[in-house]
């Protein structure tokens, strides 16, 4: 397949799976939106619940790569946590592999553009930052490695895009914001919200203080970014 036209990824923190967020992301992500690729993030599905993702995906013919957060023999006190979903057009389904890690925050998928153009499509969800400037959040550092040997493993993948809630934003001073913009540097990509595309003010409010942030991105290798019509 030759995949000419622009393909659109959105990505989405759902916090659970209910019934208004799969109508969510059924009528504006899909419906609205017209998105090929969908990452969602904190979907809160046990193993065994999985089958709710892909019974959506059906009925408007996605297919999907999911992953849980939560382990079947734990019982659910309180809200969920976790889990991981990317989502895409089953007419791209033929040129996607799945890439896959020991990491329960971190999936990633390889999609053939053309036969010598493969993207690379990584989604996550990292650790909370803890605001400390000398000390990295619990198990952020280790995810991030993850992420690096998933790079080096698919090293022929010329188009790179790092997708999710990074739970940083880059306002702050804190050791966890700048360990990744170190790792976008050393890997010669960049923030999508710095291009020049980019309307993007925040990802993310807080009820309890009135305070928004913008902790959710796309980092992108220069090959997308110089064709990336829009990051909102």
């Amino acid at each position: 397949m030759d995949y000419n036209d622009h393909i659109k990824i959105v990505s989405y923190n759902t916090e659970g799976f209910s019934l208004n967020r799969q109508s969510f992301i059924s009528d504006v992500l899909i419906n609205s939106y017209s998105s090929d690729i969908i990452c969602l993030q904190e979907h809160w599905k046990y193993n065994s619940e999985l089958k709710s993702i892909s019974r959506l995906c059906d009925q408007y013919k996605f297919d999907s790569y999911s992953i849980s957060s939560m382990p079947d023999d734990r019982p659910r006190i309180g809200r969920g946590y976790g889990g991981l979903c990317i989502m895409w057009k089953k007419s791209i389904s033929s040129n996607i592999v799945q890439v896959k890690t020991l990491s329960n925050r971190t999936i990633a998928i390889r999609l053939t553009l053309s036969e010598d153009n493969i993207m690379l499509l990584i989604n996550t969800y990292l650790p909370n930052d803890n605001y400390s400037t000398v000390q990295n959040s619990e198990g952020f550092i280790e995810e991030l490695e993850t992420i690096q040997q998933i790079l080096s493993e698919n090293e022929d993948c010329s188009n790179i895009v790092i997708n999710g809630d990074l739970n940083c934003d880059l306002s702050r001073s804190s050791a966890n914001v700048k360990y990744i913009k170190d790792f976008v540097d050393i890997n010669d990509l960049s923030f999508a919200c710095n291009l020049r595309s980019s309307d993007l003010d925040y990802t993310h409010y807080n009820a309890g203080s009135s305070s928004t942030s913008l902790i959710d991105h796309m980092i992108i290798s220069g090959s997308i970014s110089s064709v990336t019509n829009s990051y909102t």
